[in-house]
């Protein structure tokens, strides 16, 4: 019976963290937007670029009125983790999965009475996943047994971000600024896993562990900034609201959890399935420092930016969840709470001639993953480091950069049983079954923008 307990915690370690790590649900600078942005790292709190920086430092939008539209597009990443079991009798696990990267369009619009006040529009997606994962595992139980271990995950959710900026000069160098965002997450997660054995021809048993959430969710979200530009040193603040839950559109949970055997086990179903529901979803505070310093062809960029850690709270309000017939309750738990991350980085551009430049930058993205919470929403446990470099091409209003990007990192998994059943009454892991987990990032970065 040990031996089937260790195969459930690994499938179910299997599938959750291949499907949910790759997704970086625990970090905060995954995305980059714009071109030079995109080859930088994001790190042009402190320097003026494109509309991209209606997101990262709305103040500079007064100082960039030679621009109405820019418009980028999307690069292309691939992402493996690699799962290292500790104990010798577990088997290394790997998962590779590939993917487009969010771009954004921002529009601002071109009337000359505004004076030294400016407005824009943008649309941007902050997060972006889409993965799947489905395993299987058949053993020899004994000498005429069997096991037949069959999981499965999905997940699907997206945060896209609609905001309008207003830009203000308050002296020739000096620019402040707010971008007020709507923020709409759709999320749907599913975690399967069936396990059968059979050890002689009147013994024989099977569970079955099913979770599935699906919600849509609204909030909203303010970002401030201010930028001094006084080259040959620029530099800006900027600071992010915590989001204010608006509302949801609708929100399902189901919980599934069942035993049946004929080896004098307990035999058991908890079972439900909630509609209707209300959903609850936060980003934290922030605040960011950047600058930059330019001299000859070649200028400096450096941003920090630290997130400020979020209380526990529920995502859905699911009721627990009766098992029959011993009376016992498991409790549906969606609940998420994040730690606080400080990130930063350095980035650098040489300007080889007046069409053509060099890109490099390396920059920290911190897990915000609470060690103190199992959380579906909240499985990347691992601190990653970036490194980006590569080239940019301009011609008339096309922006096109071509660039190459690595970010690794590593970290312990925990047994994940406890998602599903929190109270460790049902699926109960023996041992210790925590995991190495190298993550290796290889992102391409072939994407163009149109400035007008």
């Amino acid at each position: 019976m040990k031996k089937l307990k260790i195969i459930i915690t690994l499938i179910i370690v299997n599938i959750l963290t291949n499907a949910e790590t790759s997704a970086q649900d625990s970090h905060y600078w995954t995305n980059q937007y714009g071109t030079e942005a995109s080859l930088l790292g994001g790190l042009v709190v402190g320097s003026m670029h494109d509309l991209s920086s209606t997101f990262y430092n709305p103040g500079t939008l007064a100082l960039t009125t030679d621009q109405i539209l820019t418009i980028s597009t999307d690069a292309f990443q691939i992402t493996r983790i690699n799962i290292d079991a500790i104990s010798t009798d577990l088997p290394n696990l790997e998962s590779s999965t590939s993917g487009s990267l969010p771009g954004i369009i921002a529009f601002r619009l071109p009337i000359e009475e505004l004076g030294r006040h400016q407005l824009a529009f943008s649309v941007l997606t902050r997060d972006k996943v889409e993965t799947d994962f489905y395993g299987r595992d058949i053993n020899p139980l004994g000498a005429n047994g069997v096991t037949a271990n069959d999981g499965f995950s999905f997940q699907n959710f997206s945060e896209r971000w609609f905001g309008i900026s207003w830009g203000y000069m308050i002296a020739e160098k000096v620019g402040i600024g707010i971008s007020q965002y709507v923020a709409v997450r759709s999320q749907r997660q599913r975690i399967q896993v069936i396990n059968q054995f059979l050890e002689d021809p009147l013994t024989a048993g099977a569970r079955i562990l099913f979770s599935d959430v699906y919600f849509n969710n609204f909030k909203i979200l303010w970002k401030a900034g201010i930028i001094f530009d006084n080259k040959p040193l620029s530099f800006g603040l900027t600071i992010t609201t915590p989001s204010l839950n608006l509302f949801n559109t609708s929100a399902d949970a189901s919980l599934n959890i069942s035993q049946i055997s004929s080896r004098g086990e307990e035999q058991f179903i908890a079972a439900n399935d909630e509609k209707e529901l209300n959903s609850f979803y936060k980003s934290p505070l922030s605040i960011g420092a950047g600058a930059a310093y330019f001299f000859g062809n070649t200028s400096l960029y450096i941003t920090a930016e630290w997130f400020a850690s979020i209380s526990q709270f529920s995502v859905l309000n699911t009721s627990p969840v009766p098992v029959i017939p011993n009376g016992a309750v498991i409790p549906n738990q969606n609940l998420l709470s994040r730690s606080s991350v400080f990130n930063y980085g350095l980035g650098v551009k040489h300007i080889v001639s007046q069409n053509f430049s060099i890109y490099g930058s390396v920059f920290k993205n911190d897990s915000s993953h609470d060690p103190n919470l199992t959380s579906k929403y909240s499985l990347s446990t691992y601190d990653i480091l970036h490194i980006l470099g590569g080239t940019a091409f301009k011609y008339k209003i096309l922006d096109l950069i071509l660039g190459f990007g690595y970010a690794f990192g590593n970290a312990k998994v925990d047994p994940l049983s406890a998602i599903v059943d929190p109270t460790g009454n049902l699926y109960v892991s023996e041992g210790d079954q925590s995991a190495d987990v190298s993550y290796n990032n290889y992102k391409i970065v072939f994407a163009f923008s149109i400035t007008i």
